[in-house]
């Protein structure tokens, strides 16, 4: 499927409201995976997040740009698993050299306060995943796909 602006739009609701993802790099044809917190613009054509400079998944990516994430709202809870929905984002990562832009910085200090203090670190940077695709699961097992 291909531009369907009523599963974007869906997605881009889940991506506003849910503060983490699960982020899967691989290096040296080992997966990784890591827990982030996020945001998204609007248009869901980009994912930011920020990460220390030594971690794992900042090397992963400096070597493999290809990435994948997952944003659930199942909330860790069984009951209403099958109301739940999950994303699996796609994409190419990359490493934004210098401060990102302002309305960057402020969106994620809005969303993720708890961890503003990051945006400050040195040793830190922002990742900017450029989107390829979507796949949306609603009610355990319906799936849309979106892609640009």
């Amino acid at each position: 499927m291909k531009e369907n602006p009523l599963i974007l739009s869906e997605i881009n609701g889940i991506l506003q409201s849910a503060p983490f993802a699960t982020l899967a790099t691989s290096c040296d044809s080992y997966p990784h995976c890591s827990l982030i917190g996020f945001i998204s613009d609007e248009e869901c054509r980009a994912i930011y997040f920020i990460t220390g400079r030594g971690t794992r998944k900042f090397r992963n990516i400096s070597v493999n740009p290809s990435v994948s994430l997952l944003v659930s709202t199942a909330e860790g809870r069984s009951s209403g698993f099958s109301e739940a929905a999950a994303i699996t984002i796609t994409g190419t990562a990359s490493i934004i050299e210098g401060t990102p832009g302002e309305e960057i910085l402020k969106r994620y200090s809005e969303k993720l306060p708890f961890l503003k203090e990051f945006l400050n670190f040195h040793d830190c940077a922002m990742i900017k995943v450029n989107v390829s695709g979507y796949l949306l699961v609603k009610n355990f097992q319906d799936t849309y796909e979106y892609e640009f």
